[in-house]
């Protein structure tokens, strides 16, 4: 899957992807909570992840 696809998928663009990527900039609440609903993460995870 392409950054584009991806970001597509979660409502951003492909540049927002390549900064988390990068590590450049974190995701904001409402990107992350994009994030765990396309990939399903468990709450368990989901703490780890955030971090």
């Amino acid at each position: 899957m392409t950054q584009t696809e991806f970001g597509k998928r979660i409502g951003v663009d492909s540049m927002t992807v390549s900064r988390w990527e990068r590590g450049t900039v974190k995701p904001g609440t409402a990107a992350v909570a994009a994030l765990n609903r396309m990939l399903c993460l468990s709450a368990a995870l989901r703490t780890t992840w955030t971090r």
